[in-house]
């Protein structure tokens, strides 16, 4: 698993942030440079699949990510005892959620809770609203034999509009390490059947705070505050 940190000993607190689909850790890294070094070290994986975290085929699944990230905030926490807030983008804000849901961490921040598992948040993020009702049906079910086809994530997601900078949002896409790498079958399958440990009425563990940008494009605010508002 590939780390990038921008290490700061004298810091009271890490933040580890969460990439998501397209993205990897350096890519999202520098959303902790602003953060001052005497506030916190940021710390950020790449995902297994994404980045240079290498993933075997047959286990690209929602599972490994939030087991991965699981495994890293326990890392962490060995190497000292500072607290750890979990800062999750796109994503990465459900990915943190079913680790805080775990996880002895401190606080948790995202900028989207993305719930696959809610049939019309899953059909209002992909590219094509209309046909997306049918499509993830149809990936629902599909066979085992058919779960390792990978799909493009351009075809599945609005990664066009994952900046909204365009020409950004195109290097992001054609990155082999991010937009450029394939969705399979088994992952999409598995985030739509994966529920957290803790459902949200009932999660109290840490402060939550949802930093849902204003004008993104990609992810509508109303999908993250069906989840944020149960919380």
């Amino acid at each position: 698993v590939h780390v990038d940190r921008l290490a700061a000993p004298e810091a009271p607190l890490k933040l580890v942030v969460v990439h998501g689909i397209g993205g990897y850790g350096r890519i999202v890294l520098g959303f902790g440079a602003p953060f001052r070094p005497d506030l916190c070290e940021v710390v950020s994986p790449d995902l297994p699949g994404y980045g240079l975290t290498s993933n075997p085929r047959n286990r690209f699944i929602f599972s490994e990510w939030t087991e991965c990230l699981q495994d890293i905030v326990e890392a962490e926490l060995l190497r000292d005892p500072r607290p750890i807030v979990l800062f999750g983008l796109s994503l990465g804000g459900m990915v943190a959620y079913h680790v805080a849901c775990k996880a002895n961490v401190s606080g948790l921040i995202a900028t989207a809770f993305v719930d696959m598992t809610d049939a019309e948040v899953a059909a209002g993020i992909s590219r094509f609203v209309r046909l997306s009702r049918l499509t993830l049906h149809l990936v629902q079910r599909a066979p085992a034999l058919m779960t390792g086809l990978r799909l493009p994530a351009r075809l599945l997601s609005k990664l066009y509009a994952i900046s909204n900078n365009a020409e950004l949002s195109r290097i992001v896409a054609k990155d082999p390490f991010g937009g450029a790498t394939g969705i399979p079958l088994s992952f999409l399958q598995s985030i739509m059947s994966t529920t957290p440990a803790i459902a949200p009425e009932h999660f109290k563990r840490c402060p939550v705070l949802l930093v849902h940008p204003g004008e993104d494009q990609m992810t509508d605010i109303a999908f993250s505050r069906r989840f944020f508002d149960r919380l």
